[in-house]
């Protein structure tokens, strides 16, 4: 997983178009929901999707810049994929997912990161989980944790970037 990690951080770089800064990331608020409960896109924050040769790389943030929430990365057909989540919410090494009323804790490890003034927390997670499996049908999912939950929704077209990483990934 080490030469993927390079690879994503060769993705995101190639990415950014933006300076990186040493702030910590603003927590956006979570949108309201739309009338059907699920949470509404916010503008400019996207699901974005990279792949070179067999790595396959999915993360959510803000379109040109190297502000990215979580990072999803694989390694094409192992149905495996290991998890980045570059915000600070608050909880002790675990990366904590929700969607659509599916919610997970996977434990992680810390990995300091210099732009971002403290850890990326890093956690492995099968591809089929209901988590993701209710992810790719409704276009959303959440972060949550004791400081905040943040919602990361799909717009328009997004959601065969994320079929296609998942179909890839296995």
């Amino acid at each position: 997983m080490r030469a993927l990690r390079l690879l994503v951080v060769a993705l995101v770089g190639a990415a950014a178009c933006a300076c990186a800064s040493v702030e910590p990331l603003p927590l956006a608020p979570s949108p309201d929901p739309a009338p059907s409960g699920a949470p509404q896109p916010v503008e400019g924050y996207d699901w974005y999707l990279g792949e070179e040769d067999d790595a396959l790389w999915l993360g959510y943030g803000l379109a040109d810049s190297d502000d990215i929430w979580l990072a999803m990365t694989c390694l094409r057909g192992s149905g495996r994929m290991e998890l980045e989540q570059h915000l600070d919410m608050g909880q002790d090494r675990v990366v904590a997912l929700e969607s659509g009323g599916e919610t997970e804790r996977w434990p992680a490890r810390g990995e300091y990161s210099e732009m971002l003034g403290g850890d990326i927390l890093i956690a492995q997670a099968p591809t089929d989980h209901p988590v993701f499996l209710r992810f790719r049908r409704l276009g959303w999912m959440a972060v949550n944790g004791q400081k905040a939950r943040v919602t990361m929704a799909a717009h328009p077209g997004s959601p065969a970037r994320i079929e296609r990483f998942f179909t890839a990934c296995g």
